[in-house]
């Protein structure tokens, strides 16, 4: 497969700086993932005795246990930049197995109400949390779920999954399922 291109790139590196690079390093690696843990699970109320902490801070691991077996190829125990791209490239062509963990987390992280939809404040709720701005984030749901009647499903959040990291159409509505609209 051909290098990602620029849009693409810009997309996967939001995405990067905002769920995984927590600390700001320029790398991924374990810190990240605790700071992750307590920012989301903090954002939601959810203390170390809750289930719902329990479950995110599962999947996160998994999440981190299948992302460096797949991107962390010089086996330093962190992702860089560079190994972040490489590790989309090669979900492309290899049957996206960490990428649908990395989906089905998050929305469980958007839904916390577990009702099967997000809505505006959950949605506003967990990528404030995570540092983005309120204006920013209502706007990007707005573009998301422009014709779903103000929620979003776990079909049409897959459907807007799959646009967002594989398509190149800059006005498709998956390219704002993560609180930004401007690559």
């Amino acid at each position: 497969m051909s290098d990602l291109s620029a849009f693409r790139r810009a997309k996967l590196l939001h995405v990067f700086n905002t769920f995984f690079d927590v600390n700001g390093s320029g790398e991924i690696d374990e810190k990240d993932l605790e700071i992750a843990i307590q920012k989301v699970c903090g954002a939601r109320g959810w203390g170390r005795h809750d289930p719902h902490y329990n479950k995110t801070r599962d999947a996160l691991r998994k999440l981190w246990d299948v992302l460096t077996s797949k991107a962390d190829t010089d086996h330093d125990k962190q992702v860089s930049v560079e190994e972040w791209y490489a590790a989309w490239r090669l979900d492309e062509s290899a049957g996206r197995e960490w990428s649908h963990i990395f989906r089905d987390l998050m929305f469980l992280l958007e839904d916390a109400s577990g009702d099967g939809h997000v809505d505006v404040n959950e949605y506003v709720a967990l990528y404030t949390a995570l540092g983005l701005s309120d204006q920013q984030c209502r706007e990007a749901f707005r573009r998301v779920q422009k014709d779903d009647a103000g929620e979003v499903t776990k079909d049409k959040f897959d459907e807007l999954w799959e646009q967002y990291f594989h398509s190149e159409n800059v006005e498709a509505p998956g390219n704002y399922i993560f609180g930004k609209f401007d690559f």
